[in-house]
């Protein structure tokens, strides 16, 4: 986890409800494991059609949510700061909150 540049290695966008990394679309945010526990880390992995691999946005709320707990926004992706991105119960506190805007076409995930 790195301040905001704005940088290439940190573009990211939302292609067909994945998270993908703009620099080798091959890749994708992955919940590692697929295990919804609190605190378990999200990671980059190969793209391919997982549960772990689909995620969804409320611009409303601003977060991210894993898919599969979409009937009730469950899981959220969360800043964890010293270790990474991990996923966590939804509960609307700051680092779970995401901004997503366009640079260049596409559309990065900052965090506020």
């Amino acid at each position: 986890m790195w301040e905001c540049i704005g940088g290439d290695t940190q573009q990211w966008s939302f292609q067909n409800n994945k998270l993908v990394y703009a620099l080798d679309p091959t890749k994708c945010v992955d919940l590692l494991g697929g295990d919804t526990t609190n605190g378990n880390l999200l990671g980059l992995w190969d793209c391919w059609e997982s549960e772990s691999q689909q995620w969804g946005f409320d611009p409303e709320a601003g977060t991210i949510y894993l898919a599969s707990s979409a009937h009730d926004a469950s899981k959220c992706v969360r800043d964890a700061r010293d270790s990474g991105i991990e996923i966590w119960d939804c509960n609307g506190e700051a680092p779970q909150i995401w901004q997503i805007g366009s640079m260049v076409g596409v559309a990065p995930v900052v965090v506020v």
